[in-house]
């Protein structure tokens, strides 16, 4: 899993040493103890996670742990770990291939970004990354790509009801949330990132609107915006302000507001298709 080594067996029992991070998360629910090369995540009713030096990821998981919880913690809190040791990080949301280039849905929960992904998808566009997208520096040094890395997508049934969008093989109910969960088949190789697309919901506004981020306004944006931003501005500041920098430099950032009520999954996805912009 992005380049690290995954086994199951005892967790070793030193400790995290000289920790910069010791506290718990998701209301009491995990506990995690990291610093920059070293992390100790445990979950209650799913099991301890210990990443080193972005390597190696030792599972042990407890009694009864349901396989979809542990998939998602080593999909997501444990992913940006891994990323994060490797000096790498991740925009929290869904990358889909359009013309040729890849746009990333990024915004706040129930936003909208899952529902237009699945949208976009319905109009025959590639889902590459589930709600973590892994940004990295493209070889040359000219721009940044995306590369999906395994996450199975979580949608929730009625909004694959309400976009008629059949329920892909495999596809499971989340045992805590309800939501889908159905594996991602994409093509291998990365996807050059042309553009970042931010949603939001405005009260008083009619229609979908969408507006340019300023390259310095883009910064404060994309941290934002980037994965589990509360455990990696703490642990790897000055390379997370690189990456975002780096980031803001050389994409195309969107806002796209819609009206906080109403079905507008259809509008946004129209403005999507509409900025998706060339590959730099």
């Amino acid at each position: 899993m992005l380049g690290a080594a995954v086994g199951f067996g005892a967790i070793p029992s030193d400790p995290v040493a000289d920790a910069i991070f010791d506290a718990s998360l998701f209301g009491g629910a995990a506990h995690l103890r990291a610093n920059r090369s070293r992390a100790l995540l445990r979950v209650q009713e799913v099991g301890a996670f210990d990443i080193r030096a972005g390597a190696e990821v030792t599972v042990a998981l407890d009694s009864g742990a349901h396989p979809l919880r542990v998939l998602a913690n080593l999909y997501g809190t444990v992913a940006a770990l891994v990323l994060g040791q490797q000096g790498r990080f991740a925009i929290h949301g869904s990358t889909l291939r359009l013309d040729g280039g890849g746009t990333t849905l990024a915004g706040a929960q129930r936003a909208g970004k899952s529902t237009t992904a699945l949208e976009l998808v319905r109009r025959g566009h590639e889902l590459v990354a589930d709600d973590v997208s892994p940004v990295d520096p493209a070889e040359d040094g000219s721009g940044v790509s995306v590369e999906g890395f395994g996450r199975s997508a979580h949608f929730w049934p009625e909004t694959v009801e309400a976009l008629g969008v059949p329920v892909p093989p495999g596809a499971r109910p989340f045992p805590t949330t309800g939501k889908l969960v159905a594996p991602v088949v994409a093509a291998p190789g990365p996807v050059p990132l042309g553009s970042i697309v931010v949603i939001e919901t405005r009260a008083g506004i009619e229609g979908v609107r969408s507006e340019r981020v300023a390259r310095r306004d883009a910064v404060p944006l994309l941290t934002l915006h980037s994965y589990r931003s509360n455990l990696t501005s703490r642990l790897w500041p000055d390379a997370l302000f690189r990456w975002v920098a780096l980031v803001a430099e050389t994409t195309d950032v969107w806002r796209v507001a819609r009206p906080v009520e109403g079905w507008t999954a259809p509008a946004v996805a129209d403005d999507v298709e509409r900025l998706a912009g060339p590959v730099r």
